[in-house]
């Protein structure tokens, strides 16, 4: 028997113990994962593991002027701090303008030149600048290890008082010490007015510093390898102020610099631009590349009779390393005889596509008679899907999840066509779910699962060319005939992803690629019907997701209307778990759906929610009524043709609904549910009922609505100058809680309380008391219990109470209580009360409670004495009563 070991593969001493182990149980020859040809130009040794590059005196930020030549020099080490003799460094510069280029440059070109170090482990390079102004980062990777450094290259006339290698000695030492693997960039010098840019995760705000003065600007990269998204650290500090303080943020993705006048540069690294390989152009279509020759492999093309192998290759911008993944990926395809699609220029040269792009290519190879699809991406990519795809026009773009699913189902569900994904980047196990239960068949392969990077570095045998980890081991592996675990003469996709966890090093395997077989099963979720009362109502229904996964596990959703002329799905704002209309609480494992009535009739809607690693969908029925039963014999009463009496006695109400934009012009018709008044028991059982008397404590109907709000929203609603600023306002009166917290954004539960009468924002003898009360945990068991003797006290059966209190002396106060098991203690909030005519608003951020926490409307009026004294001075409301069930919320 006859073992073959590649020294030019990079696998773990585990992988050769499981390889002599099959060894010895199978009686065929076995190789390990191929070797690749080597380039003429020959690296050093490999440096021994944890080997380092530093800059003497962090001399890492250079001033120069177009042509000026500066020696950039680094110091290669041992893990242990000894000097690393003979060793190869690699320094790149970039191949665009402002850049520069090397005396004595490599093969790879004047933008490169490749240096061994001496005895004291020092190499340098001449580097002679060029450009009249712009900043950019200049690499050195010591070639056979992790080890890197980068300098920032400022062209500029200024000199500025504080040093730039002062700056830089403080940022090294505080976040990228070495043989921390984390990655200084800079510092570059910037001019005052110039934005420091830097994208986070899809759908989050991105990260933003701007230098009043001229500024030294630099950031780390915590995970320099990884294909993003991952974290960054950007830092900017005066330069000519040595007491400023540097201004810091933090983000996922490399800083775009946007100065005052001239063009926007991407501060990223050199390495991840440049082009390393050959880019060879093929012999067909700009679109398709058909097979260079007959399939002589184990690579499995053909897995049905008469079926035909292609593969859909695609990939991400700006990273040129990215392009080579694909460009190996596609002659690696074609080799085997898979016919490629891939984008294309006129020179036949692959280019990042745009999303409908590739939904052409997927297009053409359906329509081309394919029956086997691989389906090859790779990008950048973060938990939320596919990032800074190419978009054409005005710039990169993001895949979501739920995106990518619908581009692969609405072509190739159920029709037969087997599709295989093979998903090469970041967090891509969170793309899993989106090919489970939706009708495919085929295998899916990703490089790391929902909460890891995936890597990309040098091929360092002698070809510098930087490629993904993943890809690479993968190629290697579906070559390899020892990955044939059934014998079949054919290495299934799933083959060669299971056998490259087991020969792949930590490079490999540590991101935790997942090597799935898609679930053709549909996984059903039972969905409410919904009834709109009136065209242009627009209303928001719970959903409950289906078990055991927890909805931290959740990529993404979809909703949609069957017939968007009836009732249509709404953009309303959600929070960053998902998009479109659905809206995701993580704590009660449930989902709301956001429809709006167009006109009456019946339709059915179907939701779609994504919980790794499958998909959950299902239908029901959504009916939008016409509002001619609203009380009026269904005539036009004077209300706009909508058929609806208004109630005189809501119109308060309605109008803060408006102004918070949470009620149509037509939910009065419907939503706004008055209130039978029975007779109100005094707390005391000694007292007894009485007749409510006082129509400003009467309650006469309520509203209750759950919704998003933007913070941009609740600023301009309650900060000062706004619609409903503390106090007395333009639209009624407000009542902030002690300190008056800011609001964040949030989901907001907003009741309304119509009395029969206008609330007093002032009187000279009486005190008021307008209680919203919950069971804020929807745990009745540790709700308060008053004693025998007030029986009937407002506040029994809940556990977190809103009060708007008013007295003559203090006027009005906001005060938030909790009362677990009766230990009743004052508590934070950062709700709101809005006293307007006849009603108050509780505007209440949801986060304070639990979603259906089920609530009671409480109202009382006396003189300072509760009531308690003769002549029992006192009147008040509540609903429902003290010994019914309470009302759920939204």
């Amino acid at each position: 028997m006859q073992l073959l070991i590649s020294l030019g593969a990079r696998w773990r001493l585990a992988a050769l113990v499981a390889t002599l182990l099959v060894a010895a149980a199978t009686p065929a020859v076995l190789v390990a994962c191929s070797d690749s040809a080597k380039d003429a130009e020959k690296s050093a040794p490999k440096p021994p593991a944890g080997s380092t590059l530093e800059i003497p005196s962090c001399a890492g930020a250079r001033l120069l002027a177009d042509g000026e030549i500066t020696e950039l020099r680094v110091i290669a080490r041992t893990a242990t701090g000894e000097p690393l003799a003979g060793a190869t460094v690699l320094f790149v510069a970039p191949e665009s303008t402002p850049g520069g280029t090397f005396e004595g440059a490599s093969k790879y070109g004047p933008t490169t030149a490749r240096v061994r170090t001496d005895s004291d482990g020092v190499a340098s390079a001449r580097f002679a600048a060029t450009g009249t102004a712009g900043v950019f980062l200049v690499d050195a990777l010591l070639e056979g290890s992790k080890g890197a450094v980068s300098f920032g290259v400022s062209l500029t006339a200024t000199k500025p008082k504080v040093a730039g290698d002062e700056i830089r000695c403080q940022l090294e030492a505080k976040y990228a010490p070495a043989g921390s693997g984390k990655l200084l960039h800079g510092p570059v010098l910037i001019a005052a007015g110039t934005t420091a840019t830097a994208d986070n995760a899809p759908g989050t705000p991105a990260s933003q510093l701007s230098a009043k003065n001229d500024s030294w600007f630099a950031w780390v990269d915590e995970a320099p390898e990884a294909k993003y998204e991952h974290p960054t650290r950007l830092v900017l500090r005066d330069a000519n102020d040595p007491s400023a303080a540097a201004v810091e943020a933090t983000a996922a993705f490399w800083p775009e610099l946007s100065p005052p006048a001239g063009t926007k540069t991407a501060l990223i690294s050199a390495w991840r631009t440049h082009d390393f390989g050959e880019t060879t152009a093929p012999a067909s279509s700009s679109q398709s590349v058909s097979p260079s020759k007959p399939a002589s492999h184990a690579m499995n093309t053909n897995p049905s009779p008469g079926g035909k192998a292609c593969a859909v290759v695609v990939y991400g911008t700006p990273e040129r390393f990215l392009q080579r993944d694909a460009e190996l990926m596609s002659a690696f395809f074609q080799k085997r005889g898979i016919k490629v699609f891939a984008q294309r220029t006129a020179q036949y040269l692959l280019t990042p596509p745009t999303p409908a792009q590739i939904a052409a290519l997927l297009d053409a190879a359906k329509a081309d008679g394919c029956k086997t699809i691989y389906f090859y991406v790779s990008s950048h990519g973060g938990t939320g899907g596919l990032a800074k795809i190419f978009d054409g026009a005005t710039g990169p773009t993001t895949i979501l999840a739920e995106q990518l699913e619908e581009m692969i189902t609405s072509r190739f569900a159920g029709t037969g066509i087997e599709v295989n994904p093979i998903i090469d980047s970041c967090n891509s196990g969170a793309l899993l779910s989106a090919f489970q239960g939706v009708g495919l068949t085929g295998t899916v392969a990703t490089a790391a699962d929902a909460n890891s990077l995936s890597g990309a570095g040098l091929n360092y045998e002698g070809e510098v060319n930087y490629s993904s980890y993943f890809s690479a081991a993968l190629r290697e592996c579906w070559g390899d005939g020892s990955a044939d675990a059934d014998n079949s003469g054919d290495v299934s996709l799933k083959e060669a992803g299971d056998w490259t966890l087991v020969q792949g090093d930590g490079d490999v395997v540590d991101p935790k690629p997942q090597i799935i077989c898609i679930d053709t099963t549909p996984k059903a979720m039972a969905l409410p019907p919904v009834s709109i009362p009136c065209p242009g109502d627009e209303v928001v229904t719970p959903v409950n997701l289906p078990g055991p996964n927890p909805i931290k596990a959740l990529a993404s959703g979809l909703a949609k209307s069957a017939d968007e002329t009836i009732a249509v799905v709404t953009n309303g704002p959600v929070d960053a778990k998902g998009w479109g209309s659905l809206i995701f609480d993580p704590a009660n494992q449930q989902a709301k759906l956001r429809l709006k009535g167009a006109s009456p009739g019946q339709t059915t809607y179907s939701a779609r929610i994504f919980l790794t690693p499958y998909m959950y969908g299902g239908s029901a029925t959504v009916t939008v009524g016409t509002c001619a039963d609203a009380g009026d014999g269904g005539t036009d009463a004077g209300d706009g043709g909508t058929g609806c009496q208004t109630d005189p006695l809501t119109q308060d109400a309605i109008q803060i609904g408006k102004l918070l934009g949470s009620w149509s012009a037509t939910e009065q018709c419907a939503t706004l549910v008055p209130i039978n008044e029975p007779l109100f028991n005094h707390s005391a059982a000694s007292i007894g009922p009485k007749a409510v008397a006082n129509d400003h404590t009467t309650l006469h109907g309520r509203f209750v609505r759950r919704q998003a709000f933007a913070l941009v929203l609740l600023n301009a609603l309650f900060a000062a100058g706004g619609t409903f600023p503390c106090g007395a306002g333009p639209n009624g009166f407000t009542i902030c809680p002690p300190g008056t917290p800011q609001m964040v954004a949030d989901e907001m539960v907003v009741i309304a309380a119509a009395f029969r009468a206008a609330v007093p924002t002032a009187d000279p003898v009486n005190r008021y008391q307008y209680g919203f009360v919950f069971d804020s945990d929807n745990t009745p068991g540790n709700n308060y219990q008053a004693n025998a003797q007030y029986a009937d006290d407002l506040f029994k059966n809940t556990d977190r109470w809103y009060e708007g209190s008013y007295a003559p002396s203090t006027g009005w106060a906001l005060k938030a209580s909790t009362a677990f098991n009766g230990n009743i203690q004052t508590t934070t909030t950062k709700a709101r009360m809005i006293v307007s005519g006849n009603s108050i608003t509780l505007v209440l951020p949801a986060s304070e409670i639990a979603a259906k926490a089920p609530y009671r409307l409480t109202a009382f009026r006396h003189k300072g004495d509760f009531g308690m004294t003769p002549p029992y001075d006192y009147d008040g409301s509540v609903w429902p009563l003290v010994g019914q069930a309470l009302t759920p919320s939204p």
